[in-house]
């Protein structure tokens, strides 16, 4: 009972911390950074999650992930839902051919996965929405993933030293 009550207060302030994050990201950005593109943050827990956390708190993880950021971006929550859950299958593609469990490791694969996110937005948004994306943007596709990476070293730190003061127990998988 203990375990689970811990837990459960170490997803909710995880994802309160997670609500600050991209709270920043909306609006301290757009104020600093007027015309750079926004980093993708939440692909940084995605990929986090998909990597110290077991299989069903990965899903969860996904789609409350997916209901917290939607307000923070243009995407339609059906669509952004239907986006990050296909990200969530190619990362546990990736998860399962190899695992390195080191922070620059993880920023690539955020890095990647932060290159993949348009262009399955594109073609999601061709296939479902009535008015689909017309203009496909590579420069900021291309910096907002740059800008992702960089800080996406910081937030592994980050996301690791929480789960360290939470006593947060990750999968056996993980082998750190």
């Amino acid at each position: 009972m203990k375990s689970l009550i811990n837990n459960g207060l170490h997803f909710i302030l995880f994802f309160l911390a997670f609500i600050c994050l991209m709270s920043l990201q909306g609006s301290v950005w757009m104020q600093l950074f007027t015309q750079a593109p926004n980093p993708s943050l939440w692909i940084t827990l995605i990929v986090f999650t998909c990597f110290y956390r077991n299989l069903f708190e990965f899903i969860l993880s996904v789609y409350v992930i997916s209901f917290i950021a939607a307000p923070f971006t243009s995407i339609p929550l059906g669509l952004f839902i239907l986006c990050n859950s296909s990200l969530a299958f190619a990362l546990l593609l990736i998860r399962s051919r190899f695992i390195i469990q080191r922070p620059i490791y993880l920023a690539f694969v955020t890095f990647f996965m932060t290159l993949i996110f348009p262009i399955i937005h594109f073609c999601a948004s061709q296939l479902i929405e009535l008015n689909p994306i017309h203009q496909f943007e590579y420069l900021n596709w291309f910096i907002s993933g740059m800008i992702t990476f960089l800080l996406s070293i910081s937030l592994y730190h980050f996301y690791i030293w929480f789960d360290q003061v939470m006593s947060k127990k990750w999968p056996r998988e993980v082998g750190v």
